[in-house]
């Protein structure tokens, strides 16, 4: 096979002038073979280069990783534009509204004892004094408790009788369970359960429209008392932030967390609360599954091409396009979410095929006695079409997901094919150069035709369904539609539901 070296920038253009003519007249296919060809020459000639440059650039956009948020919220659903969302902000500016968190406590007799009631009011003080972007803190503590005293009509806070004694506990409770405003929302009908409300401040504190204000509440308080005639302030304002939403929910459970005990139980229940809990699972399962698809790939690997260069090549290429993918998700303005968990996996899962197409020629090659240069070149232009043409075809499927309305939906078809593109381009970039660059061992001609014990199995299987599919043709062509009409009846029960407490196992 001819060798074209590529540091004699003559001899590269005579090579493409001289051959102009021919690439002209070839069909796309040999188009294809001939541009990977001189593509694998280039990345030979120059493989420290490439190396170094490639990933120069991906460790430089690496920490973009950490810009990056993660939005579970039903929200997070639909396109900030979309009218549903429009009217939900403008609701929210209008009545100063924010989804917020109730911390249920159970205690094992009866919420009125002085003992648990000083833990209530203990619990209370501590989330006024210390929770981060908090609104209001509602219990019993703090509860408006009007009485008439003569013609006068007083107004104050529950706390303002609050029983010093067990002598007082009594009245304490009747008042308390008489009263319907307060049973069914901060105290259970048996006073074995009471509630604490908390609620998140509605806007961030972040922002330039802050400038000529204190903090968030000065201005909050200049256009609550007109919030139904000038809603202008507000509409200056941007919503609480993820990650300040994040810090509540953490700050909540923390505190809750120290007020625990056996004889006094405190339950999370709330929006805030939950986003945070499932973006943690998710962020959790997202690690599990990408680790676990690791492991499989590593072990099919080493089965498939019994080398430690068949395993630690592929899977640099794919680390480092799932780095590449990572990178740009925030950059380009999305939100990491529940459904794209699967993003890693399935980067890891499609992008490394063409790394094991490229290999397979190569070590075939190469273990026949052809120089490294040449089963690099020939590995590179045999798997040309079907490399590029799988990536084309896969990212054009996921950016189908664009007509979808759902954001999640969308995010998917965008990173998705983003991440398989990367993927090729970390293979055309990486598999010849690290080829090039890495000693690798040949094996005996004939060792490397015997295959292992698990792959010779694979090998009769596939050959046998082969064989059978085309003896059988028409039984094979008629079973598989029938199975298919079978299919269509299963699919018409398929039914769409969002329920995130639905996710989780009742226990």
């Amino acid at each position: 096979m001819a060798k074209y070296s590529l540091y004699n920038s003559e001899l590269f253009h005579s090579f493409i002038n001289n051959h102009r003519s021919e690439i002209s007249s070839m069909n796309l296919r040999k188009k294809i073979e001939s541009l990977f060809e001189v593509w694998s020459e280039i990345v030979v000639s120059h493989r420290w280069w490439v190396l170094l440059i490639t990933l120069a650039i991906t460790f430089s956009v690496a920490p973009l990783i950490g810009n990056g948020w993660l939005d579970v919220s039903v929200e997070s659903f639909l396109p900030q534009n979309d009218p549903a969302i429009v009217n939900y902000d403008n609701f929210r500016r209008e009545f100063n509204h924010t989804p917020g968190t109730i911390l249920a406590i159970e205690t094992s007799d009866t919420i009125f004892t002085l003992e648990n009631l000083a833990k209530l009011k203990a619990l209370h003080d501590h989330l006024e004094k210390d929770l981060v972007h908090t609104q209001e803190v509602l219990s019993l503590v703090n509860v408006r408790y009007s009485r008439g005293e003569g013609d006068a009509l007083l107004i104050g806070e529950l706390y303002e009788i609050w029983p010093k004694t067990d002598a007082d506990i009594s009245a304490f409770k009747k008042l308390v369970l008489s009263n319907p405003n307060y049973v069914g929302g901060l105290v259970s009908e048996d006073g074995t359960m009471t509630n604490v409300s908390v609620e998140p401040e509605v806007f961030t504190s972040r922002g330039a429209s802050l400038d000529d204000t204190d903090n968030v509440d000065d201005l909050l308080g200049e256009f609550n008392d007109n919030a139904l005639k000038d809603n202008s302030q507000a509409d200056e304002l941007d919503f609480l932030q993820p990650d300040e939403e994040k810090a509540f929910a953490e700050n909540v459970i923390e505190i809750a967390n120290q007020h625990h005990s056996e004889d006094f139980k405190i339950y999370n229940i709330g929006g805030p609360t939950m986003n945070y809990t499932l973006g943690m699972d998710v962020e959790k399962s997202a690690k599990k599954t990408t680790g676990i698809g690791i492991l499989i790939i590593i072990i099919l690997l080493s089965i498939l091409f019994r080398r430690a260069s068949g395993v630690l090549m592929p899977l640099m290429v794919v680390f480092l396009a799932l780095i590449m993918t990572l990178a740009l998700w925030p950059t380009l303005g999305y939100a990491f979410n529940a459904n794209t968990q699967i993003i890693p996996t399935f980067i890891l899962a499609v992008g490394i095929a063409g790394a094991v197409h490229i290999l397979s020629i190569f070590y075939k090659y190469y273990d026949r006695g052809e120089s490294k240069h040449d089963a690099i070149i020939l590995a590179m232009k045999q798997t040309s079409v079907a490399v590029l043409m799988t990536t084309l075809t896969t990212a054009a499927g996921l950016l189908s997901f664009l007509a979808s309305n759902m954001v999640p939906t969308q995010t998917i078809g965008i990173f998705g094919a983003i991440g398989v593109v990367m993927a090729l381009i970390y293979t055309l970039a990486l598999m010849p150069s690290l080829l090039a660059i890495l000693p690798i061992k040949r094996k005996a001609h004939l060792a490397q035709n015997k295959s292992s014990f698990l792959l010779s199995k694979i090998d009769i299987l596939i050959s046998s369904c082969g064989k059978f599919g085309v003896t059988h043709a028409k039984p094979v062509v008629v079973g598989t539609c029938i199975l298919s009409i079978f299919t269509v009846a299963g699919l018409m029960k398929v039914r769409f539901d969002h329920d995130p407490v639905s996710w989780y196992p009742k226990e």
